[in-house]
């Protein structure tokens, strides 16, 4: 029989077409490349709100280490970049030596927060690059939180007869994880968004957590339950400990150009989420090679639904932000947009110190028993801002008149923020 991907995650399979879902296979060179084809959802130039780099900078510099209450309201005000709520593109402003950022001011979204850009920008212009042979060195931006090895090995030597078998197999579950941060400063507001958003999602994929979207789709567990059901139990290797890696990603973020590489902005933003079946070497988790198709069905889910998602919670709009952040400050250095309009970037880039947001060293592994489907499992993962020639791509284009608005409604040079109708 033809089991339909939509089928099996609605539950709606019957027990001899389930069996074809049952054990993880071999990934191929195009298995191992992302294989949920799903269109992302394409934008056109319609900016709303404008913000003057090289005036914001300034202002914020003049209001940065300050102690009057005055000064540090001035600077809040400032770092909410005018309200834009969503950052679409750019325009260069030779004459004035300035760089415009454009987006979208949404009625109910929460502002944007200029450290984040800032975080952005720095990671694009390589600041964060460290020292050769150091720790580190030259990472991709990114978090995880990281399962111990050490951790699965007493979760498989524990006895499931034993009475308090459910009581130690969460204290052991819930042991530290290492918080990683690569790329980038840790205690930062970019750094504590993207592992909270890591974090809930793995919530999801267990199913103590549920996102607030209509018709939420299974989670991770839930996908299992109903295999197990339809198997009538069969899957012993499914009462294993069980290591499957989640993270979010780049997907597709393509973006247009002008001939001059003065105006841009991003035509797709699109982020996913991806799995990977582990095995533990008993020094570390490693690829295992295969392929989960349970797994797989999640992360198609939620990144089918990811639009929803966005809509459902803050932490989920604020992720898709700095994805939009780093894609664009890559398009800056890329097209080297500042550097050839010479804007003054001693603040942008050195001199201004963002806020910082305490991160914790640790989280508390999540893992549950479920004695109904015999389900026994942990998560590990992450979120990953490298962007590459293959997930951030441009094409030319001719400067629509929405773009030279943002020029043209500006109340008067030195202006550090407008509307734009």
């Amino acid at each position: 029989m033809t089991l339909s991907r939509r089928r099996f995650l609605t539950g709606s399979f019957a027990t001899a077409g389930a069996a074809t879902f049952l054990a993880a296979h071999p990934a191929n060179a195009q298995q191992q490349k992302f294989a949920c084809e799903f269109q992302p959802t394409r934008f056109s130039a319609a900016p709303a709100v404008a913000v003057s780099l090289k005036e914001l900078s300034g202002a914020i510099a003049a209001c940065s280490g300050r102690t009057e209450s005055f000064a540090r309201t001035r600077c809040a005000r400032l770092k909410r970049l005018g309200g834009m709520t969503r950052l679409d593109g750019f325009v260069a402003d030779p004459a004035n030596r300035d760089v415009i950022l454009w987006g979208q001011k949404e009625k109910g979204a929460p502002p944007l927060d200029f450290d984040d850009f800032i975080i952005a920008l720095r990671a694009a212009w390589g600041r964060y690059v460290g020292k050769p042979g150091q720790p580190g060195y030259n990472l991709a931006p990114a978090i995880s939180i990281d399962a111990d090895p050490a951790v699965f090995k007493r979760l498989n030597e524990l006895s499931t007869s034993g009475s308090d078998y459910d009581a130690e197999y969460m204290r052991v579950c819930a042991s530290p994880q290492k918080v990683r941060v690569d790329g980038m400063p840790r205690h930062t507001r970019v750094a504590y968004t993207l592992v909270d958003a890591d974090y809930r999602m793995k919530q999801v994929g267990q199913g103590t957590l549920k996102l607030p979207i209509a018709s939420p789709f299974p989670s991770h567990h839930e996908l299992r339950i109903q295999l197990s059901a339809a198997l009538g139990d069969r899957n012993a290797a499914g009462k294993q400990p069980q290591s499957t890696r989640f993270w979010f990603t780049p997907g597709q973020f393509n973006y247009q150009i002008s001939p001059d590489g003065e105006t841009g902005f991003l035509e797709t933003a699109q982020v996913i989420l991806r799995d990977e079946d582990q095995r533990n070497t008993g020094q570390a988790l490693v690829a295992s090679g295969l392929t989960n198709p349970i797994a797989r069905a999640f992360t198609c889910a939620w990144t089918e639904r990811m639009e929803d998602v966005y809509r459902a919670e803050p932490i989920w709009r604020d992720m898709n932000n700095i994805f939009r952040h780093f894609a664009v400050a890559r398009i800056l250095e890329q097209r080297r947009v500042l550097e050839r309009v010479r804007v003054d970037m001693r603040v942008l880039l050195d001199t201004y110190t963002p806020e910082p947001v305490k991160l914790p060293e640790t989280l508390p592994g999540l893992g549950f028993v479920d004695r109904q489907s015999g389900q026994i499992w942990s998560i590990c993962g992450g979120v990953s801002l490298g962007f590459d020639r293959a997930t951030l791509g441009g094409r030319e284009f001719v400067t629509p008149d929405a773009v030279r608005r943002v020029m043209a409604q500006r109340p008067a040079v030195g202006t550090l923020d407008w509307d734009v109708s």
